[in-house]
């Protein structure tokens, strides 16, 4: 997928929950709304996840911190990518948080 078709895809959409890279829709289709804390403002609206659906992203992210390539990378390499990665995503935020 190109850069445009996800910025235009992610301004169309609420965003589904993303475990182990995979984005997953809401088993309930529940929703909740998340807040600015200085303004109160709301910012997003966020899938509301499961039980399960927390357990199987623990499971994911301690793989990836313990196990995956990634964790055998320097630090500096990592901060290096989070960095281009929110460089990339920056535009797509429209309320500047």
């Amino acid at each position: 997928m190109q850069k445009e078709q996800v910025k235009i895809s992610l301004l169309k959409e609420e965003p589904p929950l993303l475990i182990n890279g995979e984005p997953v829709p809401s088993p309930s289709g529940e929703w909740f709304e998340t807040f600015k804390p200085a303004t109160e403002e709301t910012i997003a609206r966020v899938a509301k996840a499961t039980r399960e659906n927390v357990d199987k992203a623990v499971e994911a992210a301690r793989f990836a911190l313990e196990e995956s390539k990634w964790a055998k990378w320097r630090a500096s390499r990592r901060g290096q990518i989070l960095y281009r990665v929110a460089a990339i995503t920056k535009p797509l935020n429209p309320v500047g948080v």
